[in-house]
């Protein structure tokens, strides 16, 4: 059967997500007090609690709805609108090669290359260098490692995402497979897997890809998440922010895992269903839609531009307090994101084919 387009509703929808859950990303990955200095950690000597509360809050609770949003997406519009054959099959594993795979090597081999040439000057060597091998002494395995993440992240690490996100691509068949004949099953046990974090980031891949591709192949819309929410609003939105402010607060309890796993379960229809008000915001629909157009090129670009943002404020501040430790925080992630978007826009308008390229013609 044929599945149905997507509504323009759904689709604005979409459209609306896409910037916000980038920033999240963003934010998820400028948490920490502490850097890396040649192999030194670098940061507050004792524990903060006011910076660590906020800085868990945003990034370790209420940002980490983005990444398992986007594989829900991904595998949603993997097979929304799509007739199952092998012929569709090889069309979208090709255009995956374009979208994916392009940028995914592009940003790698880049990131490399800045790497090499910033730890081959002493003044950036202690930006780059961390307490890893140098790349000046890797093997042959080593950057094959670093570009494709083989037995780590690679080299850029949020391309972990699109590597995790090509593989299940090419295992579709299977999944198809598996939930026309045994969908309850399926999503039953990556469930199991993801909450009992059995896998970490693979268990999390799986589990919400898996669940975006039962959606398109049931011709379900993504945004059925949300309806609960619609019905109880305000008792769920009480729940879910007692549930996160607690694990914020007591991140080392023995059940933490399990009660953070829930938030991202509350989360995520609630973030969906923040869509639904947004697009009865003229203002703020089309600067979303108009940031969206972004938001590859911020992914793909907040690291490692993040991380030295943020050891050049260590640097220069050297922070001791909460409110200094904070406004790093902020400071990095928002300099970060002008940073990429104003790049992106001259890029755009100056190597327009370029830029498509290297953000897989988004």
């Amino acid at each position: 059967m044929i599945k149905k387009s997507l509504s323009n509703e759904q689709s604005l929808r979409l459209q609306l997500l896409r910037f916000p859950l980038i920033v999240g990303v963003v934010f998820i990955h400028v948490y920490g007090a502490t850097l890396m200095f040649s192999g030194i950690a670098t940061g507050a000597s004792e524990k903060n609690h006011i910076s660590d509360f906020i800085q868990s809050l945003i990034s370790q609770e209420i940002a980490r709805c983005a990444v398992p949003l986007f594989f829900l997406i991904s595998g949603y519009l993997f097979f929304h609108d799509t007739q199952w054959s092998t012929g569709n099959y090889v069309k979208k594993i090709i255009s995956r090669a374009r979208t994916l795979l392009l940028p995914f090597l592009f940003w790698n081999i880049l990131t490399l290359l800045i790497f090499f040439l910033a730890q081959s000057v002493p003044a950036t060597l202690s930006y780059f260098s961390g307490n890893k091998t140098l790349i000046a002494n890797y093997a042959f395995f080593d950057y094959l490692d670093a570009i494709f993440g083989l037995t780590r992240y690679p080299i850029s690490y949020q391309f972990w995402f699109i590597r995790d996100l090509m593989i299940l691509a090419l295992l579709t068949p299977l999944i198809h497979f598996s939930l026309k004949w045994l969908p309850k099953t399926v999503l039953g046990a990556l469930f199991v897997l993801w909450f009992l974090n059995i896998g970490e980031n693979s268990s999390e891949s799986a589990f919400f890809f898996v669940l975006g591709c039962y959606f398109g192949i049931y011709s379900q819309s993504i945004f059925l998440l949300d309806q609960p929410i619609s019905k109880f609003l305000t008792p769920t939105l009480i729940i879910y922010t007692l549930l996160i402010i607690a694990n914020a607060l007591f991140p080392e309890v023995p059940s933490y895992q399990y009660m953070h796993k829930t938030g991202i379960i509350l989360g995520i229809p609630i973030i969906l269903y923040l869509t639904r008000p947004a697009l009865a915001l003229p203002r703020l629909k089309k600067m979303l839609i108009a940031l969206g157009s972004t938001s590859f090129f911020l992914y793909a670009m907040h690291e490692p531009t993040l991380t030295v943002f943020k050891k050049i404020s260590y640097k220069l501040i050297q922070p001791e307090h909460n409110s200094s430790i904070i406004f790093i925080y902020f400071f990095s992630a928002i300099i970060t994101i002008i940073t990429s978007i104003a790049l992106h826009k001259i890029l755009i308008k100056t190597f327009p084919k370029f830029t498509a390229t290297i953000t897989g013609g988004r």
